[in-house]
């Protein structure tokens, strides 16, 4: 039941997340997209914190399915607010294909690979997410460091709930502090993903040699400072890169694959757990080496990149050359 309510829960996200982030710039103007997703990722991270922290309580005080009861009515509350919201999302009038592929879907597909392959900048940020994907097993070691390193009375779900509220007090405070240092002009934001890489990777080898789990919490709190550096920057700039006709296809691309890295990261952190018997802190030291690799990468896909990407805060739909598209 649990693996096949999992596959319902990530194929619903499939639809909604793409087309979430996608219809940003449909309610905000260009100037607005940073601090737009900044506050989204401030919400999301609260919520997480939030949440963690009264999900771990009510579990250990009234049991997993109170705790499953009330988290499935918070999606109807979210549901409600979401229909109530009205934008304008009219994309150019372009000439559609017609036929079975059309209807399939497949036309659409093959356009938005073709746009990706002509822009290879594109193609860039669309893997920073993945790359933050390749180490996603640290989020099971969240679990397994509450349950069994760190564990807070005579259960675990409190101490659980400690760190996964340490990551979305961090995930909430990253691109809200370097908004405030650095702007948003995209060119600095492009320069801030490779050393967020790095501050992932560097935390969370700290985490591997926590003392106390309020040591471990403040690990979490700036691996995922730097994390949510990776994941809302990346998205701006896709925002203001993109135009409308493509957005929803590329960030459905990148969320793909990020789930597909994830999983793959997360199954891996499984069976070294399991079956190779490596330590909890012996794999977060690994997974802090791991978000080293896109991290070098990206310094050298930034020193040669060559693609003319906007370095002024202006959609590509909002331009003549992006209507012409």
């Amino acid at each position: 039941i649990a693996y096949g309510v999992m596959a319902i829960i990530v194929g619903a996200q499939g639809f909604f997340e793409p087309a979430r982030t996608a219809t940003i710039p449909n309610l905000t103007s260009a100037e607005e997209l940073l601090p737009a997703n900044a506050l989204s990722s401030a919400t999301w991270s609260t919520m997480l914190a939030v949440g963690a922290s009264v999900g771990g309580l009510v579990t250990a005080v009234a049991g997993r399915n109170v705790a499953f009861s009330v988290n499935a009515l918070s999606f109807f509350a979210s549901a409600f607010f979401i229909g109530r919201t009205r934008y304008d999302a009219t994309p150019p009038v372009v000439a559609r294909p017609s036929g079975l592929l059309a209807l399939t879907g497949i036309t659409d597909l093959v356009e938005g690979i073709r746009y990706v392959r002509s822009r290879s900048h594109v193609a860039a940020l669309m893997l920073v997410k993945a790359g933050w994907g390749l180490a996603g097993g640290v989020l099971l070691l969240l679990t397994i460091f509450g349950q069994r390193i760190f564990p807070l009375g005579a259960g675990s779900a409190a101490g659980i709930g400690v760190l996964y509220g340490a990551r979305g007090v961090g995930a909430g405070l990253g691109p809200i502090a370097l908004r405030w240092i650095l702007g948003q002009q995209p060119k600095r934001l492009r320069r801030t993903i490779g050393p967020a890489y790095f501050m992932v990777g560097i935390f969370y080898i700290a985490l591997a040699g926590a003392p106390t789990l309020w040591v471990a919490a403040l690990c979490v709190l700036l691996a995922h400072f730097g994390g949510s550096i990776l994941w809302v920057f990346s998205t701006v700039l896709l925002q203001l890169e993109v135009p409308d006709r493509f957005r929803g296809r590329v960030f459905a691309t990148e969320l793909a694959l990020v789930t597909l890295m994830s999983s793959a990261s997360s199954y891996w952190t499984g069976y070294q757990l399991d079956h190779a018997h490596w330590s909890p802190r012996t794999l977060a030291f690994a997974l802090g080496l791991m978000f080293c690799v896109p991290g070098v990468l990206w310094l050298i896909i930034q020193s040669r990149w060559k693609e003319p990407a906007p370095d002024t805060l202006e959609r590509p739909d909002q331009s003549a050359s992006g209507e012409e598209e």
